[in-house]
């Protein structure tokens, strides 16, 4: 009796960037040339090609239909204080039609302040939290691609609202930290790893799976209250002490290695 084998590799998937209609010509620019500059580091960092696609407006022809333009999961997923949930959209777009069509993971960029429920270990922690970004990973921190839906929500709403004309600056470093979250990082084997037994995770959670190293872009800053890390300052050090790295030693290497993982 003969036997063959079937390939169980995990397929690549390509980047569908979701930029919320109601942002300007200027800043769609802003947004599509800061995100070329770092998937581009990364293609050149791995040596892979990764595909992508970038989505302003309507794509169906009935643009009133479920899942046909970028306004539909942002209104869809609006909720306190008007804000946009970041796991409704998550959640919604894992369940998506597309999703069967044609898998690929969601990059969206929102206008609008948003926030995303706080759950550790299965506990509600304080409820919700305002948030510049987050992320659900490709690539788990063993290494094993997640076979399922991944995906990030970023704001340049809460960028301009905390920080105004240096938005820019910021949106550059919280692409670079939400964009090394969907593809696996930290690093849990860095020295540099906060895991839950870290004095910064005991001070607040929220620092809990994100790195220490001062100049690197996985370290945590947020809206939230207690977490003593500013954004605009966070980048203005890397990019004066790490600008091409952008990562400490230990995330860019585990970088590079998840990039083949999930486009070589």
């Amino acid at each position: 009796m003969s036997t063959t084998s079937q390939s169980t590799k995990t397929p690549r998937k390509p980047l569908h960037i979701i930029i919320d209609e109601r942002i300007s010509k200027k800043d769609r620019e802003i947004v599509r040339n800061t995100l070329e500059d770092l998937l581009g580091r990364f293609e050149k960092w791995a040596g892979v090609s990764i595909e992508r696609y970038y989505f302003y407006e309507p794509w169906c022809e009935n643009p009133d239909q479920p899942y046909c333009r970028p306004q539909y999961y942002i209104e869809t997923c609006r909720g306190f204080n008007s804000m946009v949930n970041v796991n409704c959209i998550l959640n919604l777009s894992g369940g998506e039609p597309w999703q069967t069509i044609n898998p690929h993971y969601d990059i969206y960029i929102i206008k609008d302040l948003i926030y995303r429920d706080l759950i550790y270990n299965g506990i509600i922690y304080n409820g919700i939290a305002l948030t510049f970004g987050s992320t659900l990973q490709a690539i788990s921190p063993d290494g094993q691609i997640n076979p399922d839906f991944a995906g990030s929500v970023l704001s340049i709403g809460a960028l301009k609202e905390s920080f105004e004309t240096e938005w820019e600056t910021t949106f550059f470093i919280l692409a670079a930290h939400e964009l090394g979250h969907l593809f696996g990082l930290p690093n849990p084997n860095s020295p540099y790893y906060i895991d839950d037994n870290h004095p910064y995770a005991r001070e607040n959670p929220l620092y809990g799976n994100h790195c220490s190293y001062e100049y690197c872009t996985m370290r945590q800053a947020n809206i939230e209250t207690g977490l003593h890390i500013d954004l605009l300052d966070l980048a203005k050090d890397i990019l004066s002490y790490n600008p091409h790295y952008l990562y400490c030693k230990y995330d860019w290497e585990y970088l590079i290695g998840n990039l083949r993982k999930l486009f070589g």
